[in-house]
């Protein structure tokens, strides 16, 4: 799209003139941190607002901010969402870097906090943009009652789920593989734990998270769908402090404290499965460790946070790691199988103010996904064996500046490097006495992204442009893109807003499946050779109602295609083991289109939020169904999400709340055989052949139906008392209260010669129960 770099350049050329003509030259600057005033914790997305002219900014991730005050700037404010404001007169306004903290405990209900939250991220640029802080996605249940940031982000127009429980983010029709999901800047590539019932994230120790669904700035590259940017929290820099919980799946405890006060913090978080200790031991009692099958999982968070001046320093670690097992035993063999998967992720940031309109940060970072099999067979005549490992690892650096030019206008420009090392497959077996080893090679990608932002904003208008340019290597070959992001805003009152964004991103990796017969999991592979990286291009247009914080209505339409994306309708189940992956997959392209609406109804005692998208996402590869487009793998017509939130009981000791969850989406795309074909056995030993070579399956092409719709009620009830040392919290409530037989899995039943569905969450009653101290 030439016309698109067109636009670009004479937009980033004109920012300065445009800006200047707002609002002149300004005569003072204002920099510095807002803080929580009893953790000590930076507060980011605070609003910095000048009087009387009702322009400012909000602070970055890390709680900074800089600000040019506009001639005859009185007085400046600063809020934050459930924090007491404070003003400040320019008069008294120092020359050095403020550190200004906020009181929390502002009388607000939650109800009016979400109707801020909301105002707040429908007032950028960036209309495809979304943000959740600690207090809303805290409140976000999963099957087994313990928050989920994932499930949450789940219930979002134009982002959906996969199968029933997991935690896979499909967000306008692309593959979870597309979205970058990053813990602190780093990235992370184990999304979830127990096949994806939880997600990796602890909430309690998380502080924000921004959903970028398009309009991704220029800041952010790499994927093709989404960006998920979360942050974690520092610490409480006054005193110790902690939480433990107990769910019906898994425990958890979060301790934090000072290292030296007003200096430096931790925090340390980490959860564990506790059903397959307990399943486990009863296993091995009742059956004699005959057989014993388990599934268990665990993460750890460590971080410290140094303050050195107005600079910041944070190390950062990260562990997950699930576990699936069966053993069994008999008098004459012995039988072992475990299946392991996890990230380990270590980053390391620094910040520094270099002057009152330039502040930077770098990041260090390693990440690190790994997938393990192992299985043993031993008898009295043998003892054989088979382990296979993928691996996938990333090694990269990121420097940015962020300068404050003038009241209207900021500037975001840095350098990124990555080094990407593939390892698809490396096998090794033993058969009866024979040994076979199997090692697909080394693939190596290397990066350097070059990118630059301008952000202008006045009363009524926000424009963001940036590009991104990409100097890549792999397979010996070098290649390189420029990629342009745009996003613009405008206000025409203060209840009604319109906006447009539009993008075109680049990814040159896949994420595969590791089983065509529903098996959970994914492996990383580098695009082939012989094929160009994948694209992406996004348009999205919408406009937004609100009045009075009672109620607010966005509506937004998008339009995306894809280029180069890979199929996997024909891996076999043990793709993963395979050396030749490259030649088994097909390469085609996508596209969907789609529109989103948000409503939000605020009154006194509760709230009502309604998410619905309708969207259509096809796919074409020359292989299937002449080139024709059909049902892409993430098409879902209809998705739709009520949630209705009852406040009982909201004072300084005690909140009582009742929340109501209704979901229904469209059937998943599904593949099935379209017809049968008569068949003959092998002429000899018919009867040592397990399949039935009567009739042969005939498939006129991959998603050909559909599975039945997917509707259910949740029900969840919350108390929260305050105590002498913290406060104590109690869930519980209802899993798919009226008992909806959802399909898991679509299978074909040979006692019956009938397809039969496999439902794995039936009505399940959950609790939780938490202790802050």
């Amino acid at each position: 799209m030439p016309y698109i770099h067109r636009l670009f350049h004479v937009i980033l050329i004109f920012f300065p003139l445009f800006a200047n003509m707002a609002n002149g030259y300004s005569q003072q600057k204002v920099n510095g941190y807002v803080l929580d005033i009893e953790t000590g914790e930076s507060l980011p997305g605070a609003n910095i607002i000048t009087y009387p002219w009702g322009t400012g900014t909000t602070t970055n991730q890390y709680g900074y901010f800089s600000l040019s005050l506009p001639n005859q700037t009185q007085k400046v404010t600063i809020s934050y969402i459930g924090y007491k404001p404070i003003e400040i007169s320019t008069s008294e306004l120092p020359d050095s870097t403020l550190i200004l903290f906020l009181e929390p405990g502002y009388i607000l209900n939650d109800i009016t906090v979400k109707t801020n939250t909301l105002q707040n991220f429908i007032a950028t640029p960036n209309s495809p943009i979304l943000k959740l802080r600690q207090s809303e996605f805290r409140q976000a249940g999963s099957i087994f009652g313990e928050p989920d940031l994932l499930k949450k982000i789940q219930t979002l127009p134009g982002i959906s789920q996969g199968k029933e429980g997991g935690s896979e983010i499909y967000v306008r029709g692309g593959h979870p593989g597309q979205n970058l999901i990053m813990l602190d800047g780093a990235p992370v590539y184990n999304i979830n734990h127990a096949f994806g019932l939880l997600s990796i994230f602890n909430v309690d120790a998380l502080k924000e998270a921004t959903i970028y669904k398009g309009g991704i700035p220029a800041r952010f590259g790499g994927r093709l769908s989404s960006v998920i940017d979360v942050w974690g929290r520092e610490g409480n820099e006054n005193k110790n402090q902690g939480s433990f919980f107990f769910s019906s799946i898994g425990t958890g405890l979060t301790l934090e404290g000072p290292v030296v006060k007003k200096k430096s913090t931790w925090l340390l978080s980490a959860r564990r499965s506790w059903p397959d200790l307990l399943y486990s031991g009863f296993q091995s009692l009742s059956s004699n460790g005959r057989f014993v099958p388990g599934i268990s999982f665990s993460d750890i968070t460590a971080r410290v946070n140094f303050k050195i001046g107005t600079d910041r320093l944070f190390l950062n670690l990260y562990h997950g790691k699930d576990n699936f097992f069966v053993r069994s035993e008999t008098a004459t063999n012995k039988t072992n199988y475990h299946l392991s998967w996890g990230n380990y992720l270590a980053s390391a940031g620094y910040t520094s103010v270099l002057s009152s309109d330039l502040f930077a940060h770098a990041l260090l970072y390693f990440s690190n996904y790994f997938d393990k099999e192992e299985s043993e067979n031993s008898s009295q005549a043998y003892n054989d064996y088979f382990e296979r490992l993928s691996l996938f690892r990333e090694l990269g650096t990121k420097l940015s500046l962020d300068w404050q030019i003038n009241t209207n206008l900021l500037i975001k420009t840095g350098i990124a490097g990555s080094y990407q090392r593939f390892r698809p497959a490396k096998t090794n077996q033993s058969l009866q006495g024979q040994y076979y080893s199997e090692n697909s090679p080394y693939s190596d990608i290397k990066t350097i992204n070059l990118y630059g932002e301008g952000i202008w904003s006045t009363e009524h208008w926000n424009l963001q442009a940036g590009i991104r340019t990409l100097g890549e290597k792999r397979d010996g070959k070098s290649i390189t893109a420029i990629l342009p992001r745009l996003s613009i805003g405008h206000n025409l009152s203060e209840q009604f807003a319109l906006k447009a964004s539009g993008m075109i991103t680049r990814q040159s990796f896949y994420v595969l499946s590791k089983s065509s017969s529903g098996w959970p999991g994914y492996f990383y592979v580098p695009v082939p050779p012989h094929v160009d990286s994948s694209m992406g291009t996004d348009l999205s247009v919408g406009f937004n109602v609100s009045t009075n914080r009672k109620w607010n209505i966005d509506i937004q339409g998008y339009i995306r295609q894809y280029k180069n994306i890979a199929a996997s309708y024909e891996i076999p189940s043990d793709a993963f083991a395979q050396i030749d992956w490259a030649e088994k997959i097909k390469i085609g392209d996508g596209r969907s289109s789609g529109l989103e609406f948000l409503g939000e109804c605020h009154y006194p005692f509760g709230a009502l939020k309604l998410a619905y998208t309708l969207s259509r996402t096809q796919a074409k590869f020359n292989e299937y169904y002449d080139g024709q487009w059909f049902n892409g793998d993430y098409d879902r017509r209809h998705d739709l999400h009520l949630n209705l939130l009852f406040s009982l009981k909201n004072d300084a000791t005690r909140k009582r709340q009742l929340s109501v969850n209704f979901y229904y989406r469209t059937g998943q795309p599904l593949t099935l055989p379209s017809s049968e074909v008569s068949g003959l056995y092998p002429p000899l030993l018919k009867e040592s052949y397990w399949y039935d070579f009567s009739f042969i399956p005939h498939y006129s092409g991959p998603n050909n139906t559909r599975m039945p719709d997917y509707h259910r009620l949740d029900i969840s009830y919350e108390t929260t008392k305050k105590k002498k040392h913290g406060a104590r919290t109690l869930s519980f409530g209802l899993y798919n209260a009226y008992n909806r037989q959802n399909p898991y899995l679509i299978y074909f039943d040979n006692d019956d010669n009938a397809y039969k569905q496999l439902t794995l969450f039936p009505v399940m009653p959950f609790i939780m129960w938490k202790r802050t101290f």
